[in-house]
């Protein structure tokens, strides 16, 4: 049977976003086996080594920024990996609760949860007074703190997550940003086709990077043949072999479009020219 991947457990985020994209289809998720992992890079090395059909990961969050542990691995998951692009996108509205044991929200003195979770919540936890501590993902970290039956202990989750685990409801919508919201990339085996309405992403180096106008060069052909871009990112690299500081900046761009699209791969074939560092994701319909 194909398998999903996404990041686990069951009601961790990524797991809503996966039924969320398959709820798309008239089939749904008919026939395939969802398969949880325990980091987010490894759901993308799992499509890329064939283990499973496709896959969905963060890749952004309008709180707190990109999500920079798929970033790095991302490129070099499909750095010439010719079956494995992007497939879809799916932007979801990420709601935290925090729940666990206790019956009461004063006798929270520790909240456990993914990084990014923590960090879309930082405010709420400072006025509550209450220690954060990065844990795996959001719904392993709702199971751990039932499992151990701490009353001093809670976790940030999701709805869901409070159902499947049976935790007690402690705070409903403690992120800091009321329009808190994350994009999820999917990753398959085969690509899309056009639809007249799509994005594409890239990743890019400039060709002397450090200087000025080095990446106003690179974009240059995004101007000349009308490609609009919706999203741009900067990754650093540390230097390899124990080398102190940081390799020239790397970019993800997002761009309105089909990387089949004449005038994007018009775009894309100069702009590669211009790049030591060049190579499309993928595209992936505009829903």
């Amino acid at each position: 049977m194909p398998k999903a991947a996404y990041f686990g457990p069951r009601g961790s985020n990524g797991n809503e976003a996966l039924e969320k994209w398959g709820d798309r289809f008239v089939d749904g998720w008919v026939g395939w086996v969802e398969e949880p992992y325990d980091a987010q890079p490894d759901v993308i090395t799992a499509v890329a080594s064939g283990k499973a059909e496709i896959g969905i990961f963060a890749f952004e969050n309008s709180t707190i920024g990109p999500v920079l542990e798929t970033e790095r691995r991302l490129w070099r998951a499909l750095q010439g990996n010719e079956a494995t692009t992007l497939i879809g996108e799916v932007e979801m509205p990420i709601s935290h609760w925090l729940m666990g044991p206790a019956s009461d929200l004063g006798q929270i003195q520790e909240a456990i949860s993914h990084p990014a979770a923590g960090g879309q919540c930082q405010e709420w936890l400072r006025r509550q007074g209450i220690e954060f501590k990065a844990f795996g993902s959001t719904a392993a970290a709702v199971e751990q703190v039932m499992k151990e039956g701490d009353p001093r202990r809670a976790a940030i989750g999701s709805r869901i997550a409070a159902e499947i685990y049976d935790a007690n409801v402690l705070a409903k919508e403690i992120q800091d940003e009321e329009g808190n919201s994350t994009t999820f990339l999917l990753v398959g085996r085969q690509p899309t086709r056009q639809t007249g309405r799509d994005r594409s992403i890239i990743v890019f180096e400039p060709k002397k990077a450090h200087e000025t106008g080095a990446l106003h060069r690179a974009l240059g052909p995004f101007t000349l043949w009308h490609v609009n871009m919706y999203m741009i990112h900067t990754v650093r690299y540390s230097l390899p072999n124990g080398i102190g500081g940081f390799k020239p900046v790397r970019f993800y761009a997002g761009i309105e479009g089909h990387l089949a699209d004449t005038n994007i791969a018009r775009a894309v074939e100069e702009m590669e020219a211009l790049c030591d560092v060049f190579h499309p994701l993928g595209s992936f319909p505009a829903w």
